[in-house]
């Protein structure tokens, strides 16, 4: 019969295995995303520019930054006043060339002479935009070249209509969002809460023209739509506000 080989473990080996699968498991727990959605980022994924600044910096203890952690620095320094002292979530779609207007067409204060320049040879965020819709699959998304500065319980309009000379219709989708934490949109008036929102495409009808509403609450994103063409096998151009 072989001899039976003992297998000697030290104490510090097994206090060393321990301390690593205890620290694995932890960074596990805190890298899993509760909030799921656009704005959804792990707590401990801070922007590493952001990461970089003194524990008792200023810009840290901003609300925009708490209600946002993935923010970047270069983003966050580009925005008015209006913005860094609210809790208004920021879309992925926002960057720091963005000029941003209220619902009702009026540009937010404090921004950039380039932006506030550019922004008063605008029709507020409302100017007519292209979209492409293809057959039989739903096609690109079409954004405007602004952002809208949402409030809480804020409802988004859109219209659409065929270009010239297009006699085909389409399914239009128009981007909005709903509380990651809710199963319908809040109540007018009311707020996501920290969990905050995620993107939805809503569909707003289907013909060669048409106009509808998607709730869109306290969010600074692009409004945009997609579709699908229903006249296969053409396609459908067309423009929305």
């Amino acid at each position: 019969m072989k001899p039976v080989k003992k297998i000697l473990i030290s104490v510090p080996t097994v206090l060393a295995f321990t301390c690593t699968s205890g620290v694995l498991a932890a960074n596990a727990a805190t890298n899993d995303t509760e909030n799921g959605g656009v704005f959804s980022s792990p707590r401990t994924k801070i922007s590493e520019s952001l990461a970089a600044l003194p524990h008792d910096s200023d810009l840290l203890n901003l609300p925009l930054v708490k209600a946002n952690p993935q923010l970047s620095l270069d983003l966050l320094k580009s925005l008015p006043d209006a913005a860094k002292n609210s809790n208004v979530h920021i879309d992925s779609s926002i960057d720091k060339s963005t000029v941003l207007f209220y619902p009702d067409g009026t540009l937010v204060p404090g921004q950039s002479a380039d932006k506030m320049q550019r922004g008063k040879s605008m029709r507020g965020c409302g100017d007519w935009t292209s979209f492409y819709a293809p057959p039989f699959v739903i096609g690109p998304v079409a954004e405007q070249n602004c952002g809208v500065f949402g409030h809480k319980g804020y409802t988004r309009g859109y219209t659409w209509k065929a270009n010239d000379g297009v006699f085909t219709q389409a399914v239009v989708q128009a981007r909005g969002y709903e509380c990651v934490d809710y199963v319908t949109v809040p109540l007018p008036g009311s707020d996501c809460g920290y969990k905050g929102y995620r993107e939805v495409f809503k569909g707003l009808g289907v013909g060669a023209n048409g106009s509808g509403s998607v709730f869109w609450g306290n969010v600074i994103s692009k409004p945009a739509v997609r579709g699908q063409s229903l006249g296969t096998p053409f396609p459908y151009s067309g423009q929305f506000i």
